[in-house]
């Protein structure tokens, strides 16, 4: 099952798997604008959207982090390392900020929004999720994994990236590079690409997700 995010033109014959916080102009929106990616992704499907060059879908992306905004510290100064990552004084958009923004993001696009939470244990959860992305509908997941970073996998098998805090789109599930059963690992859009993501991961003690359905009314 796959739920095809939008694409931006990025090049001759290139397009992306939906969009990339490493197009913000801003450093610190590409280091916590994860967010803010999923949600314009999932407001641009609902507004029947499914194809822009970079420079529009940029465009939107920057004004889409007045509606979705990263929490921040005002009085913070220097970077530092955390983890192996660097910290440039900002946490992400934290899910009540997600759900308020995305629903003005709508609103200021002409939509009106409904953001469902998914509840039920994980397994049954993700299987909603999976469901709901089977059907054509925007669904997004946050990951938050402080002590066991979840590590999320290139479709092609090259790249490999460890997230701690991070928002994606659900596109469906999959196996890993035809190996594994059919629903072991979750397809996601990240980075302008399509990612796998082991379920077992997902549902590890150490690892929390909260999982939305965005809808028009």
């Amino acid at each position: 099952m796959m739920n095809q995010p939008v694409r931006i033109i990025t090049g001759k014959d290139k397009t992306s798997f939906g969009g990339s916080q490493s197009w913000f102009g801003d450093k610190l929106l590409r280091n916590s604008g994860c967010g803010i990616v999923a949600g314009l992704d999932a407001v641009l499907r609902l507004a029947g959207i499914e194809e822009l060059d970079k420079a529009d879908y940029s465009e939107k992306l920057t004004g889409a982090a007045g509606f979705i905004v990263p929490i921040t510290f005002k009085f913070f100064r220097k970077p530092f390392n955390v983890r192996g990552r660097e910290f440039l004084g900002s946490i992400g958009v934290s899910a009540g900020r997600f759900k308020r923004g995305i629903r003005k993001l709508g609103e200021n696009m002409g939509l009106k929004l409904r953001v469902q939470t998914i509840h039920g244990r994980r397994k049954a959860a993700l299987d909603k999720a999976v469901a709901a992305a089977g059907e054509g509908l925007p669904v997004i997941m946050l990951i938050r994994a402080p002590l066991f970073n979840v590590t999320l996998t290139s479709s092609d098998g090259k790249r490999h990236e460890t997230v701690g805090f991070h928002w994606v789109t659900i596109t469906g599930s999959c196996s890993e590079n035809g190996n594994g059963a059919a629903g072991d690992y979750i397809e996601v859009s990240s980075w302008g690409g399509k990612y796998l993501i082991s379920r077992s991961d997902l549902q590890g003690k150490l690892v929390g997700t909260k999982l939305y359905i965005v809808s028009r009314l």
